[in-house]
């Protein structure tokens, strides 16, 4: 589930063409919530 969100996020973040920080600063959050938990 976590790689499906990532996958979507990836996409949408390709098709838009300008650099969404937002999307960046989701992505941040989801990785340290990630390894946090894997921790």
């Amino acid at each position: 589930m976590f790689f499906f969100i990532m996958c979507i996020i990836t996409i949408v973040d390709f098709m838009i063409p300008d650099p969404v920080p937002f999307l960046d600063e989701l992505v941040l959050m989801f990785l340290t919530a990630l390894s946090a938990k894997t921790e």
